[in-house]
């Protein structure tokens, strides 16, 4: 699992997102990943499990551009997203390495919540 940050300092409102390989297929092509979201600040209700208002998540995945919301009133769930291996090769088994590009991208609609 790895944390990345896409910004410098903490803001207090921010999702911070835990990020797992699941599995990768080199003959298929596809790395299959687990995102685990974990909201702070005014986005998150006062009982500190629920969603306080909907949030969009955007990613460009194998299957092309997706969207899923992390609901109001809702505790975020877990995501699973497969996205293209880049690089690599397979008939350089065992010695072999890939690399994969996962982009995310988050908004609130304008006056929600």
């Amino acid at each position: 699992m790895q944390r990345i940050t896409a910004v410098k300092g903490t803001p207090d409102t921010r999702i911070e997102v835990d990020v797992q390989v699941l599995s990768i297929d080199p003959l298929r092509g596809l790395m299959r990943l687990e995102l685990r979201f974990h909201p702070y600040g005014d986005i998150l209700e006062p009982n500190g499990h629920e969603m306080s208002r909907d949030v969009h998540i955007l990613t460009d995945n194998a299957q092309g551009a997706g969207e899923f919301i992390l609901r109001r009133h809702h505790q975020p769930h877990p995501v699973e997203i497969s996205l293209s291996l880049l690089d690599g090769d397979v008939a350089l088994y065992p010695i072999d390495t890939y690399a994969a590009l996962l982009q995310l991208e988050t908004y609130i609609e304008p006056g929600a919540g």
